[in-house]
């Protein structure tokens, strides 16, 4: 009965061990559990955070398409004013050189009868 009394009490501690060390083992796989459930908030957060920066972005690109589009819209308004405006300037200037030409042209004539004045005053 010693033999049979001594072998439970050695299964008895083995099995204790063995219980320890199972216990050991779960609490290990718990933390490691706890850390990736951790793990996992922490990235779903970054995530929102992440996603909430690419609305933010695409918000902001659309704004700028929008002023971008303003822009050009005034830009090409000021360049079709230009446009008028040297249109109108060719113009004057066409007018100026035609007024520069009559001119010429009167001058011209002013001195042929300056000259024929001159030959008749001489005549006389």
């Amino acid at each position: 009965k010693l033999d049979s009394f001594q072998e439970k009490e050695k299964l008895t501690a083995k099995m204790e061990e063995t219980i320890i060390e199972q216990d050991a083992r779960i609490r290990s796989l718990e933390e490691s559990l706890n850390r990736a459930t951790d793990m996992e908030a922490r990235s779903r957060i970054e995530l929102k955070a992440a996603e909430e920066a690419i609305a933010d972005s695409k918000e902001t690109i659309i704004a700028l398409e929008k002023s971008m589009k303003a822009k050009e819209s005034e830009l090409l308004a000021k360049l079709k004013d230009s446009k008028e405006h040297i249109e109108q300037l060719k113009s004057q200037i066409n007018e100026r050189g035609n007024d520069v030409d009559e001119l010429a042209e009167a001058r011209q004539q002013v001195s042929i009868l300056q000259t024929a004045l001159a030959k008749a005053d001489e005549e006389a």
